[in-house]
């Protein structure tokens, strides 16, 4: 029995993960099945586990020179397939625990490390920059990145908008989920309305697609899509700057901050359902800005 693929499952039933979040389970998953098979052929999921082969397979991943924000991801992914284990007999709880000892010192490392967010003269040059090679497109890639940077919502939920999350009228995104959250996107919003009139209609193959955000094919763009776009738009100013989401993310946390927010605004701008995750971060983007100030002075 593929123990893996019923803990995929049960995930997937339980509603507790976006596709997201068990789409990069599926990815770990999968370099752990690849490495038993190719270390423990003998080994057959639904028995037969125990927990030297999960730590094996991490402290492979260590030597194979992963950061260590990877390998905590890593890790805890492994602790919960552990606990799924233990829930169905196969495991116990001391042997979860000896997974979650491998390297407990990986979260002082993440906690230590600098916290990558764009400064006040690259978001200059990002938002004034002509973006795309021709007309088309321009409004829609600069309308992406300015979202990211005045709400701080993950990327996955940018690209799932619709035209309807949009009130141009009043300047405002709204997004119903269990709870209304509504954002104030007055620098969106008129690339937004450039978008839906000028270069939407020629970008759209069906009348009646609601998604907002459009790929050069005519259908909702992707995250790799969105990911691409900014790795150019990067690459393309001078000098280079790194542009992912997770910069602009940080980036929108940061003006978070500078705008004396609360932590539980910010937990509720960015869907944490931890508010522990959201302190931690703060902790971290005032300490990398405390640095780089000292290291003007």
């Amino acid at each position: 029995m593929d123990q893996m693929k019923n803990f995929l499952e049960t995930l997937r039933f339980e509603e507790t993960h976006s596709e997201n979040t068990i789409q990069a389970y599926i990815g770990d998953l999968t370099r752990f099945r690849t490495y038993l098979e190719s270390k423990y052929r003998s080994v057959l999921f639904g028995g037969g586990m125990i927990p030297r082969y999960f730590t094996d397979f991490l402290e492979s991943e260590n030597l194979s020179g992963f950061s260590a924000n990877t390998l905590q991801r890593r890790k805890m992914v492994l602790a919960q397939f552990a606990q799924y284990l233990t829930s169905i007999g196969e495991f116990t709880s001391d042997q979860v625990a000896e997974i979650l000892n491998w390297r407990i010192s990986l979260w002082h490392d993440i906690y230590l490390q600098d916290v990558e967010f764009l400064s006040d003269g690259d978001l200059k040059a990002i938002l004034e920059a002509d973006l795309a090679s021709g007309v088309a497109r321009s409004s829609r890639d600069k309308a992406i990145i300015s979202i990211l940077l005045e709400t701080g919502l993950a990327i996955s939920t940018v690209i799932e908008l619709h035209i309807e999350n949009i009130d141009l009228a009043q300047g405002k995104l709204r997004l119903s989920s269990g709870n209304m959250y509504e954002f104030e996107i007055p620098r969106s919003t008129q690339l937004i309305r450039t978008f839906i009139q000028e270069e939407r209609p020629d970008m759209v193959q069906r009348s009646d697609e609601t998604i907002l955000f459009i790929s050069q094919l005519g259908g909702p763009i992707t995250r790799q899509g969105v990911w691409q776009m900014m790795k150019t738009i990067g690459d393309r100013l001078s000098p280079p700057i790194k542009l992912t989401p997770r910069v602009l993310r940080n980036t929108a946390v940061k003006q978070m901050i500078e705008r004396e927010l609360s932590i539980s605004e910010i937990q509720d701008r960015l869907g944490h359902k931890n508010i522990y995750s959201t302190r931690g971060l703060v902790r971290k983007i005032r300490r990398t800005i405390e640095k780089q100030e000292a290291g003007d002075d």
